[in-house]
Formats: C-alpha cells, structure tokens, sequence
C-alpha cells in the first residue's frame, strides 16, 4: 500500500525563526532548481512584515489560518495593506513590487515554480 507523503498542522518540519519570527516549512519541491512545483508552509507571527520585494515567478498563496495581510508598491506602508483572512487565495504575479505580514498571528501555504528568486524593491 502506498501512505501520501502529508503532514498535519503539529507535524509541520518548520525550519529555525528567522530574526523576524517567521518561520518556513518545505514541502515539495527546491526552491533552488529549475522546472516543477515548489510548495513551502510560511508561519507569520503578529507584526511580521516583509520590506518591499518581488519575485521572479508568480506565487499563489492560500491562507491557511489567521489574516494575512499584502500591500503592493516599493514603499512600506502597512495601512494600505488588505487583510485575507483564512480560506483566502492570493495569486501575486512576477515581478509585482509587494509587501506581505501579520497582525495576528498567520499560516499561508504558497506554491510557485523553482528557481524562485526574492529581489528588493526599488524605486
């Protein structure tokens, strides 16, 4: 018989807090390499924000649990970010100028392709 490769939310391989708090569990895929999904669980603590970044691939995020909260442009400003709340579905496409926290605490799942690359927004 064939088990699924899965994991419940206690069982969930979340890497060391960043300095932030926020912390990362892989689940499918590298991040590093070309080509295929890659899928990773994000845990945002309340008033973990992200300064102004985009990617090189478009990200889908589900909202697993919390709010989580997403604001766009090169310029932080945390009141213009919109709240999704769990159940939501986000799709950010590439290259899109972002920034993405909390204000209580929150679990998104996001799926993207590999290599994905994270650059500061600028200007």
């Amino acid at each position: 018989m064939c088990e699924p490769i899965a994991w419940t939310p206690d069982t969930l391989p979340w890497g060391e807090p960043a300095p932030d708090g926020v912390c990362r569990a892989p689940l499918e895929g590298n991040a590093a390499q070309d080509g295929g999904a890659v899928i990773f669980a994000v845990k945002i603590p309340r008033g973990a924000w992200s300064k102004p970044h985009a990617h090189n691939q478009d990200v889908r995020v589900f909202v697993v649990s919390g709010v989580y909260r997403l604001g766009y442009g090169a310029e932080f400003t945390s009141d213009i970010a919109r709240a999704y709340p769990a159940g939501s579905y986000l799709l950010v496409l590439a290259t899109i100028r972002h920034f993405d926290g909390a204000d209580e605490d929150a679990v998104v799942f996001v799926s993207t392709g590999g290599p994905i690359e994270t650059h500061a927004a600028t200007g």
